[in-house]
């Protein structure tokens, strides 16, 4: 099982840059939504690697038009309703990360990644987050696979945004077989899109097999079904 030293200045190198090709990144994540922050700390040494030269916080280039939330069109009046105010991105500092809805079929699991605006105030996203699964004291090598289309959207406070995951429970060839075809994670690094601190969510999810590689789609408005 390959293994990285997740670390700070590795993560702000690889999150800062977006990019709207299909590619991978790392997933993980669980738990039920909260009303604070998850906390924002990498997992201890690590530096999320991705392939296919994708980064961690990344932000889509393309996809069509806006999905605008409770009434707010992205880049348009925000904040406190104020004529005029510019929306801006979100923060990390501002949103809470959770995995929710695992769910499994034909050799598959699924889950949703959901963020909650605890800022306050309203804030606009566009892209993938950056993801990677682990254990409080390390990170696990994998690939995520970028699926579909970003739109920019806001995001008004106490409002969501989700992001739809899927893994393998099958092994691939060189894999050991049964449920712990790789380490067992227990968290899930994420970094939301153009940011470079990472939030830290639990994972209930286990193994992804295929040496922990996920698909996810763009972040979407709404708290998803």
């Amino acid at each position: 099982m390959n293994r990285f030293a997740l670390g700070t200045v590795a993560i702000a190198a690889l999150a800062l840059t977006a990019t709207g090709c299909k590619a991978g990144v790392h997933v993980g994540a669980g738990g039920a939504a909260s009303a604070t922050p998850a906390t924002a700390r990498p997992i201890a040494g690590t530096t999320a690697a991705t392939t296919a030269g994708t980064t961690p916080g990344g932000s889509g280039a393309g996809g069509t038009g806006t999905s605008p939330v409770a009434g707010h069109p992205s880049g348009g009046v925000g904040g406190s309703g104020g004529t005029g105010t510019v929306i801006t991105r979100c923060h990390s500092a501002g949103l809470h990360a959770v995995v929710t809805g695992y769910n499994a079929g034909a050799g598959s699991r699924f889950a949703k990644l959901l963020f909650t605006n605890v800022s306050g105030h309203s804030c606009k996203v566009r892209g993938w987050p950056g993801l990677g699964l682990g254990t409080g004291s390390e990170g696990f090598g994998g690939s995520v696979s970028r699926q579909g289309s970003p739109t920019s959207f806001v995001i008004p406070p106490g409002g969501h945004a989700y992001t739809l995951l899927r893994w393998s429970a099958v092994p691939a060839a060189d894999e050991s077989g049964g449920p712990t075809c790789e380490g067992v994670p227990t968290v899930l690094q994420v970094i939301p899109p153009d940011e470079t601190v990472p939030l830290v969510a639990p994972w209930s999810g286990g193994p992804a097999c295929q040496h922990n590689r996920l698909e996810t789609t763009p972040l979407t408005a709404g708290p998803g079904a």
